[in-house]
């Protein structure tokens, strides 16, 4: 716990986590326990956990990347028939740390591959389960050894991407992305020191603002996490070292502006005022939680439906659901389908060089179709996120904490949330549900009621 503490900033449930896995370790090393799975976005300090959890328990440590991988024998070895044969990566692991008992990352497992070559999640499966891999046999050596001394640990990035065989058989710890305030403190009490540790610089001789800090998040980094972050503080410094004089620097905003050039991100840019069927949707991408602006309009046309915005298959069929709830619930939102019938409607998702996919987006269609039907503005500083049915049901999404942190990011003060997701609201830094009004709805009526009829 000391140790995690030194190295990593807040993440109390994740360290919680790990320290009740290896308490029961230590009490009964044949305990069969869950294998741990970190699962987060990039940069959120997976790889950077397992190392330090190896260095506190005196473990060898040894990173084996099963990103892409199709081909089993990468894991388990090749038969010596073939040309080239050698052993798997975990013998390999063994050989190249010189113990039995290391701390193995095994990394990126949702990101391999099913296809003819073969199966490597079925042959992980015989890796990890201490009820199998004491006589783990690889295919080179032909020899059975126990692997039950093996600290493994695996990390993904996405939860939905695990193959469901091995997700049965892991105990998902996740971590978050980082708030704004988080990578501040992660930066002033983790990064810069480390830094300038490493490039020998006197700790008095550099001082870094945090108003700077944060110019720095919000203009020059876009991500869940902190990796792009460390970049850029160690690019200042290297350009400090060649400029400067390194005595008494102080980092303001000029100084960053002056070494990294003009910033290259901005706060996603919602409109200003109300505006007639255009509305914030919440969504996660690989740089965490992000709010995402649609908007739909009539034109002359025959009753077509145009949807652009690089959208995958699950999103246009919530725009199809929800134009149908719209039109069938048009009685009582008091919709005049005329303009439905006579007129083409376009449907537009904002940032339309990235895809998108996911049922999340469903009410803010439905609330972008009826404020153009009924000529009503929808305020620029709510957003929302939820699942419609045909009946108007919200049904429970995913990303909820990452949602937020966007919402946050982006001077949201107002969203919607399924109330099916009240518990996910638990884990909310306080900072955010102190700034953000957070409505619960179950029903679309619940949104109509507050946001249309008022």
């Amino acid at each position: 716990e000391k140790k995690l503490n030194q190295t990593h900033y807040g993440m109390e449930q994740v360290k919680e986590k790990v320290i009740e896995y290896i308490g029961a370790e230590a009490r009964n090393n044949n305990i069969a326990s869950p294998i741990l799975c970190l699962v987060g976005p990039a940069g959120v300090g997976k790889t950077t956990l397992a190392q330090s959890i190896a260095e506190a328990l005196g473990k060898e440590f040894y990173k084996i990347s099963v990103g892409g991988l199709n081909d089993s024998a990468v894991l388990n070895g090749h038969r010596r028939t073939y040309l080239g044969a050698s052993s798997g990566k975990i013998i390999e692991s063994l050989l190249r740390t010189k113990t039995n008992n290391p701390l193995i990352l095994i990394d990126e497992v949702d990101k391999m591959v099913k296809d003819y070559k073969g199966d490597p999640s079925s042959v992980l499966l015989d890796i990890l389960d201490k009820s199998q891999n004491q006589n783990f046999v690889d295919h080179y050596i032909e020899e059975p050894f126990d692997l039950s001394n093996i600290f493994f640990l695996l990390t993904a990035n996405r939860t939905e991407d695990i193959p469901y065989e091995l997700y049965d058989r892991l105990e998902v710890v996740e971590l978050s992305s980082y708030t704004l305030f988080e990578k501040i403190d992660i930066a002033k009490k983790y990064l810069f020191p480390k830094i300038l540790t490493d490039h020998q610089i006197n700790h008095k001789d550099i001082k870094i603002l945090d108003s700077t800090l944060k110019e720095i998040i919000i203009g020059y980094t876009k991500e869940a996490g902190v990796r792009e972050l460390q970049r850029i503080l160690t690019t200042i410094v290297r350009k400090l070292i060649i400029k400067e004089n390194i005595t008494k620097v102080k980092i303001d905003s000029q100084m960053v502006q002056e070494l990294l050039g003009s910033p290259k991100y901005t706060i996603t840019s919602l409109l200003n005022k109300p505006s007639i069927g255009v509305v914030n949707c919440l969504g996660v991408s690989v740089a965490g939680g992000q709010v995402l602006p649609m908007e739909a309009i009539f034109y002359e046309g025959t009753g077509q439906i145009k949807i652009t915005g690089m959208l995958e298959s699950i999103m246009q069929e919530s725009v199809a659901v929800a134009l149908s709830y719209v039109l069938a619930s048009k009685e009582k939102y008091q919709i005049n389908d005329y303009y439905f019938k006579t007129k083409d409607l376009h449907l537009h998702f904002w940032d339309a060089s990235s895809k998108k996919d996911g049922p999340s987006a469903g009410i803010a269609i439905v609330t972008s179709l009826i404020s153009l039907a009924t000529n009503q503005t929808v305020p620029s500083n709510i957003a929302m996120t939820g699942e419609i049915t045909l009946n108007g049901f919200i049904k429970k999404v995913g990303g909820i904490k990452e949602k937020l942190i966007g919402a946050y990011n982006s001077n949201i003060t107002k969203i919607y949330i399924p109330k099916e997701n009240h518990f996910d609201l638990l884990n909310i830094p306080k900072e955010i549900t102190d700034k953000i009004i957070i409505k619960e709805v179950e029903c679309y009526d619940d949104i109509y009621l507050d946001l249309f009829k008022k």
